[in-house]
């Protein structure tokens, strides 16, 4: 489990400057009083639309409270988690989205995904399968190229 004080605010501006440079539909929201963080960036993305990040290894470094929400956990439980366990059958990851995604990091262009399944964790410890749609879209930090992505939450998975 993370912690919102690890987030630091060069790693906010990285993702701030990628959402601007690849014009992702991001929209910052209302900062409370007493905010999560001491960095006024970071909060500016905390507080937005529903975004997360992982790191070259895959573990998310970002997720703010909307994009929590739709996963069913806190942002502290999604902070230091390999991305890929929101993701059913990931071992099934069809060759041609592992070479888009590639391809997405070389160009530096971001990728739209539609109705991906995802994992949604529930109050009991279940989970159950929902569908989103993402623009991941690459950014830059400490010297290495990641994907972030904005969510949208669509629904349950109904096979």
């Amino acid at each position: 489990m993370g912690n919102i004080a690890d987030i630091t605010e060069e790693l906010a501006i990285d993702l701030h400057t990628a959402i601007v440079r690849h014009k992702v539909d991001f929209a910052e929201g209302v900062i409370p009083e007493n905010p999560a963080s001491r960095y006024s960036r970071v909060n500016d993305l905390l507080y937005g639309t529903p975004l997360l990040s992982h790191n070259k290894k895959g573990i998310i470094n970002f997720c703010n409270y909307e994009a929590a929400k739709i996963f069913g956990r806190t942002v502290e439980q999604m902070l230091d988690t390999p991305s890929v366990e929101l993701a059913p059958d990931v071992d099934n990851i069809r060759e041609e989205r592992a070479r888009a995604l590639d391809e997405s990091l070389r160009q530096t262009k971001p990728l739209d995904l539609t109705n991906e399944r995802r994992w949604q964790w529930q109050a009991d410890g279940s989970k159950r399968q929902i569908l989103i749609d993402a623009c991941l879209f690459p950014y830059e930090h400490q010297d290495f190229k990641s994907h972030a992505a904005s969510i949208r939450f669509k629904g349950d998975y109904q096979p």
